[in-house]
């Protein structure tokens, strides 16, 4: 995500935090056969109800493949998921976005935080694990399911979904 710019307004910072939650929405496309195709391809090796193994064999698929590219300059670009799962690459919003759309697309439920620190903004994706009833992290820079959160404050929670738990 982009540097924080050192005189946005905190109307500013709204109007900016609304405008990427509607771009999150529009890019979270599990209707989609490329998407829905990519999460079964890859949930197929634990085959059967919704579960952590299949969580963890997206995360780990993504998190292997995921090459770094960083948006057009000056513009805030987040990518379809249906294209980042043909295209394994993009910056942390495409990333989050493309983890969030696998998750709901095998039945699961996500949310996609971003958070900023004092040099920039970040975004990432946890999915909601009913049986403990918890929100695990699959943030890309963890490198592992569950790791340690992104040092920042928290500015905004998108839930793709229908539902909120």
């Amino acid at each position: 995500m982009p540097k924080i710019p050192s005189a946005m307004s905190d109307i500013e910072e709204q109007s900016w935090l609304v405008r990427i939650e509607a771009k999150f929405k529009r890019a979270i496309d599990i209707k989609m056969p490329t998407t829905v195709d990519l999460a079964r391809q890859l949930a197929k090796k634990y085959p059967g109800p919704y579960d952590i193994n299949q969580i963890c064999a997206i995360y780990e698929y993504l998190v292997a493949q995921w090459k770094y590219v960083d948006d057009p300059r000056g513009i805030e670009y987040i990518a379809p998921a249906s294209i980042s799962a043909k295209n394994l690459a993009g910056n942390c919003e495409d990333f989050a976005a493309l983890m969030a759309a696998l998750i709901e697309s095998i039945g699961g439920q996500s949310r996609i935080l971003i958070a900023s620190s004092q040099k920039e903004w970040h975004a990432y994706t946890e999915v909601f694990m009913e049986h403990d009833c918890i929100w695990l992290n699959l943030d890309w820079t963890a490198h592992h399911a569950g790791g340690p959160l992104f040092k920042g404050t928290l500015e905004r929670v998108i839930y793709p979904g229908l539902s909120t738990p």
